[in-house]
């Protein structure tokens, strides 16, 4: 069935025409900006189509006098829309050589336009309505500056490995030539081996990467061969495979994840991998917290000691039992954007790290003046009694707790006797901070005393920030299993 349309409103805005060489007296490849274009109304004629795509030529000759004979051709994308207009077009391309008379530089057969030079497309070839209505265009690049001599003596080619637009031209002799857009030959990048399984990386508690040489395009399918555990969504994160699940991923538990996706070659890779995390040490059951996202000033200083009072009646409500032995703790370093900075999962592989250790506590508050009085011992240092930083730096493990990130680290083994409140001394060196530090939480408690000293260090005297009454850090605890 045939469809019959006749106008378009041109909107006012420049257009920009791709002009190709393609016929026996040559030609160039060239971008022409049309400046100016006022908001007008052509007459195209009618036009019957079955195909969406409706090509009509239009004579182009330069106003200053220097090109006749060229012809563009305009391609118009028309959709049904109320069967009296076009709906959506553009120039698209134009062909025919542009023969420049005028004492003009012939070059094997070929005359050229010059930077700067004016064409006009005259449209009234389409209508007598058109009369004085023509489009006016300034030559702008000449891509590449050179005059090719024959019909199809181009094509534009899309390197879907290098992501690259070229032009591949073929010579009068018949040889070929691969260009970029600036006149320089293209060299395309040599492709590497087909595509091999690299390496996993557990993230986190629900969280794997899958590194392969060659990047993913397009993952397909990811699955747990066994039906272990579930996995919640999938996605492109550089050469890798990111994997999340919906639940934990257990330590020394094997499991077989079927992976289908297609490379950046284009190539179906089907692939099974086969991941047991081994236990880092220090493993066991978590007791964490809820904890509130602090996104103001650093919560955590870097470089600095930090210490938090915990209650024994606040570590039997997260589970803690007489006779646990706390392992690790966790610290709550989110990655909402805040005034500190963000300790990222890479940031964690690559050494951020923690020193931190757990000790009796008598009293259920703490400030500036008991930390100088208690930990600072005579030559003006952190007594390594508590804390000695030269020797408990410890790399984290990103985990998931109810829905929140912590991240853990290891301690000397503490067991806590189930009466006594306990005191969290804790150290962090980062390469990323922000205004000195990190973002973290913290959670509200009932005490009306500070119950925390943050960012004391010999360089401020030690006096650090005193801890607001009714809040604290919020720190997780594993216990290991007996």
């Amino acid at each position: 069935m045939a469809y019959s349309k006749n106008y378009k409103l041109i909107n006012n805005s420049s257009r920009t025409v791709l002009v190709k060489g393609a016929d026996q007296y040559g030609g160039q490849i060239l971008s022409v900006k049309v400046p100016n274009i006022t908001e007008q109304t052509y007459e195209l004629g009618l036009v019957d189509y079955t195909d969406p795509e409706v090509n009509l030529t239009a004579l182009v000759t330069s106003s200053n006098g220097n090109g006749e004979g060229g012809s563009l051709t305009l391609t118009f994308r028309a959709r049904d829309f109320d069967g009296t207009f076009y709906s959506g077009w553009q120039f698209s391309a134009a062909s025919g050589a542009f023969r420049l008379d005028g004492g003009r530089t012939e070059e094997n057969g070929a005359y050229f336009y010059n930077i700067g030079e004016e064409l006009t497309i005259d449209m009234a070839q389409f209508s007598a309505e058109n009369t004085g209505l023509e489009i006016n265009a300034i030559v702008t690049a000449i891509y590449p500056d050179r005059n090719y001599g024959y019909f199809n003596n181009h094509q534009i080619l899309y390197d879907r490995f290098d992501k690259k637009v070229f032009f591949r031209v073929t010579n009068l002799d018949g040889t070929t030539e691969d260009i970029d857009f600036s006149g320089t030959p293209y060299i395309p990048s040599s492709l590497p081996d087909d595509t091999f399984f690299v390496e996993f990386e557990r993230v986190s508690s629900n969280e794997l990467l899958f590194t392969y040489n060659n990047a993913p395009l397009t993952v397909r399918f990811v699955g747990e061969a066994r039906e272990l555990i579930t996995i919640s969504s999938t996605e492109i994160f550089q050469n890798s495979i990111r994997v999340i699940t919906a639940t934990d991923i257990e330590y020394g538990v094997d499991y077989q994840f079927d992976i289908t996706f297609t490379d950046v070659l284009g190539a179906d890779i089907q692939d099974a991998v086969n991941v047991n995390i081994a236990d880092p040490g220090g493993t066991g059951d978590d007791w964490a917290p809820v904890y509130n996202v602090w996104t103001g000033t650093p919560y955590f200083i870097d470089e600095a000691y930090h210490i938090v009072i915990y209650t024994a009646s606040e570590l039997l409500a997260l589970g803690l039992i007489a006779n646990s032995t706390i392992s690790r703790i966790g610290l709550p370093l989110h990655l909402e954007p805040g005034q500190g900075g963000n300790v990222t999962n890479e940031d964690v592989e690559s050494g951020f790290v923690v020193a931190a250790s757990v000790h009796n506590f008598g009293g259920t508050t703490i400030n500036n003046a008991y930390v100088q009085s208690e930990y600072i011992v005579e030559n003006d240092d952190f007594d390594p009694q508590f804390l000695d930083i030269n020797v408990s730096q410890r790399q984290g493990v990103v985990e998931t707790i109810n829905g929140q990130r912590w991240v853990f680290f290891q301690v000397e083994n503490y067991i806590w006797n189930g009466t006594s409140n306990i005191q969290v001394i804790y150290w962090m060196d980062g390469s990323n901070p922000l205004n000195g530090g990190f973002n973290g939480g913290y959670i509200n408690t009932a005490v009306t005393e500070p119950e925390e000293v943050l960012g004391t260090t010999k360089q401020n005297s030690w006096t650090g920030t005193e801890g607001i009454p009714g809040e604290k850090a919020a720190i997780a605890f594993t216990t290991l299993i007996v």
